[in-house]
């Protein structure tokens, strides 16, 4: 049916999701207000790739400020999580990893700090170990590098995920590596 209304002209950038009932902080049903977030939310990657096909923006968010990364860790699946990277590289071919950062909701959470927030620790793991970088490996060995400005606390950066785990009780990152040795190291 989809595929059918966009071959026959229907734009998948028009149009959005409203009301009480779809809103993610009083709805009974919150899948983000674009088609496409409706996509991911429900973890049709077919589905996704043919909207992208037809147009559809991939730097879409809503009227909380999520973004498709913000709901892929609301349904904590890497599987898709990898998809919309892939085709917001193809549709913002300078989009690295580490610009994720940069896309916070309304809240001022990213996307890392979101799935600290919700303690989605599977995909919280997930994002972080696609985030790091190898400064040099020999054998077992090696020596990496991690999004420390969204982990740590510090200066104006209350939704770090350290404040996260302490206040919000997230014990389960505490079995992180990278959370391990950030607290060890404080």
């Amino acid at each position: 049916m989809v595929e059918y209304l966009l071959q026959h002209g229907a734009d998948p950038n028009i149009g959005r999701v409203t009301g009480k009932f779809f809103r993610s902080e009083t709805g009974t049903v919150y899948y983000g207000e674009h088609c496409l977030a409706f996509a991911v939310c429900t973890r049709q990657r077919a589905m996704i790739e043919l909207l992208f096909e037809y147009g559809a923006k991939v730097d879409c968010s809503d009227s909380s400020g999520n973004t498709l990364f913000h709901h892929a860790v609301r349904v904590n699946d890497g599987f898709i999580f990898d998809c919309i990277l892939s085709l917001y590289q193809t549709q913002f071919p300078t989009f690295t990893i580490m610009s994720l950062s940069q896309l916070q909701n309304y809240q001022g959470f990213s996307s890392l700090q979101y799935a600290a927030h919700l303690g989605h620790e599977e995909i919280f793991n997930y994002m972080l170990e696609k985030m790091k970088i190898v400064g040099w490996q020999w054998g077992d060995i090696s020596f990496c590098a991690y999004p420390i400005n969204e982990i740590d606390t510090h200066g104006d950066n209350p939704h770090s995920v350290l404040e996260t785990i302490i206040t919000e009780q997230r014990s389960c990152f505490m079995f992180n590596e990278v959370i391990y040795e950030v607290l060890h190291e404080k």
